[in-house]
């Protein structure tokens, strides 16, 4: 595994230099003092006594490293988050093998089905009825003008009138099937009809006598002009609206089926949501252990560290001693314990050598 091997406590290092200073000053005080005494013997092979006590203060810096670090608190973390780690992604699982569960059954009951109709053709069906409608309400403009409306008024009216009659003509298959029978439903037709056509009528005639006016303030004469071109295009475009209607506009058997086919399809797509969720989750609980496994061994490899650091510094503090003694004896002997180069005390350490969680 990676760590962070940057992780540093810049103050306490330099505690350790401050320490390291101050502790090999003591040693030659130490070393010296002994060496006055002529000790240890020259045939003393035992060194014990006479370096315990910096032995010892370099053991308190080892115990001052993990009193900073927390050795035992650092492992611990790790231990726990993994099991609370090991649960969350257990967790996780299960709930992953329920949505891929469910997926396979939406995916089988959406297997092979095509929506009844595009997405678009509601909409399309409208702009068309609609249109087709505006521009027999567009042409009744000038009658609204004639009816003593200003242009405004009339434009917003004659829009209004395109509209009514594109929703009549979305209707109109409707109010027919109204009828119980056949011929109920051909009396509905016709009486529909009737009465459209008697509207369109109504406006064909202001509309040819508005014309008429217009021919008549440009110097034209009188002119009569027919009311019945303008009843026959007001029926044409509304027919027109109708058959756009009934053969392009969905049926209710066709928008139910087109609901449920969006309705599977949506619970499809929130189920590959909800899957791509639970694995984004797991990757997220994977990083956070990993990062906490990450913190915690860099402690332990700053901590191992600085162990080595301080022994490495204990153990060349021996060799200073050894050396201040045999330079400040009166004797000027060589004691024959200082052919022994084996450091003669055993460190209790934390980090040193430690195996990362």
């Amino acid at each position: 595994m990676e760590t962070n091997s940057r992780f540093r406590i810049p103050e306490f290092d330099v505690h350790l230099a401050q320490q390291f200073e101050e502790i090999r000053e003591h040693i030659k005080i130490n070393a010296q003092t002994f060496a006055q005494k002529n000790l240890p013997p020259l045939q003393s092979r035992k060194l014990n006594t006479y370096f315990e006590e910096d032995h010892l203060k370099y053991q308190a810096l080892i115990d001052a490293v993990n009193k900073e670090l927390q050795y035992k608190s650092a492992c611990d973390t790790v231990v726990e988050h993994k099991a609370i780690t090991e649960a969350r992604l257990r967790n996780n699982n299960h709930k992953q093998v329920l949505v891929r569960e469910k997926h396979i059954a939406y995916a089988a009951k959406l297997k092979g089905r095509r929506p009844p109709y595009g997405e678009w053709r509601v909409a399309l069906v409208w702009v068309a009825v609609m249109l087709v409608n505006m521009f027999d309400g567009l042409l009744a403009i000038p009658i609204f003008e004639a009816f003593g409306y200003n242009l405004g008024e009339s434009v917003g009216m004659g829009v209004l009138f395109g509209i009514m009659l594109a929703i009549t003509a979305h209707s109109f298959p409707k109010m027919v099937l109204w009828g119980k029978t056949l011929w109920q439903r051909r009396a509905i037709a016709a009486t529909l009809l009737v009465l459209l056509v008697a509207m369109f009528s109504f406006m064909a005639f202001h509309r040819a006598a508005y014309i008429e006016g217009q021919m008549a303030d440009n110097g034209m004469g009188h002119v009569v002009v027919s009311p019945l071109p303008f009843v026959l295009l007001s029926t044409f475009l509304f027919l027109a609206a109708v058959a756009l209607n009934y053969f392009y506009y969905p049926t209710e058997q066709q928008r139910d089926a087109m609901h449920e086919y969006l309705h599977d399809l949506k619970i499809k797509r929130d189920n590959e949501a909800e899957q791509a969720k639970h694995a984004a989750e797991q990757v997220a609980i994977e990083n956070e252990h990993a990062s906490v496994r990450q913190i915690n061994a860099a402690k332990l490899v700053y901590g191992s560290m600085l162990e080595s650091l301080i022994i490495s510094n204990a153990h060349q503090g021996f060799a200073e001693w050894k050396k201040f003694n045999m330079l400040t004896r009166p004797d000027n002997g060589r004691p024959a314990s200082f052919d022994d180069h084996e450091y003669p005390y055993n460190f209790v350490t934390n980090f040193h050598s430690v195996k990362l969680i």
